[in-house]
């Protein structure tokens, strides 16, 4: 009787740790997630914004004195703002915390070589549409890519195909696993690389396996172009 119950006790404090624990990487995800929104703001509003008030001053110091070398300036100027706003997007594109996963997706076409063939037209979870958002960019990276995104069964199912291997993706590993997703890899046609990653879209219980349908981090379904 006594060793049934120690058992019991035993079980019932594994559960606890086990939940514990999965709280606590949901917890450094999002606020990962959210220090890297803030270091888009700072460079959006500060070094960014400071470079643009430089180029304007440049521009009205050219309109009376056309000098060879301030026109190298202002190019690199623009150079390296162009970069800047590369890096903020790449830290945290704005259009993925107010439109969602489709619209960010599409705004990564602009400076990159992906083909898009499916993509979900609600809002996910934020930690979600990050994750996926940062698979994306980092296979688009290396080269063309072909991507597509369903949503059904409260899970989120993203496939990726490039033309160069994927390496390095310990930390893209590291956050599917925290949101209790799935990542399987494969070899694709000369040299490229297959990724299929799942991950639920519903807070799940890791003492039992069953999601409660309630989104993760607090949030829900939001209309496509609806900011939040």
């Amino acid at each position: 009787m006594h060793l049934s119950l120690d058992n019991e006790r035993l079980h019932a404090l594994g559960l606890t740790q086990l939940a514990d624990l999965w709280a606590s990487r949901a917890r450094i995800i999002d606020a990962g997630d959210r220090r890297r929104r803030s270091l888009e703001r700072d460079l959006h509003d500060g070094a960014q914004q400071h470079l643009v008030g430089v180029l304007l001053a440049l521009r009205l110091l050219r309109s009376h004195a056309d000098d060879p070398e301030l026109r190298q300036v202002e190019a690199d100027l623009r150079g390296a703002i162009e970069d800047l706003r590369e890096l903020a997007r790449g830290i945290f594109p704005v259009v993925l915390g107010d439109e969602g996963l489709a619209a960010a997706l599409g705004a990564l076409s602009e400076t990159k070589h992906r083909k898009v063939t499916s993509a979900p037209r609600v809002r996910l979870p934020a930690a979600v549409e990050t994750t996926a958002y940062l698979i994306v960019a980092r296979a688009v990276a290396t080269g063309p890519a072909t991507v597509a995104a369903t949503e059904n069964q409260h899970q989120l199912v993203l496939e990726v195909q490039t033309r160069a291997e994927l390496r390095q993706l310990g930390e893209i590993e590291d956050r599917i696993s925290a949101l209790g997703g799935t990542l399987v890899r494969s070899a694709a046609a000369a040299g490229g690389s297959r990724l299929r990653v799942v991950l639920p879209t519903a807070t799940s219980d890791p003492t039992s396996g069953a999601s409660s349908g309630s989104s993760l981090n607090g949030s829900r379904d939001w209309p496509r172009g609806t900011a939040r």
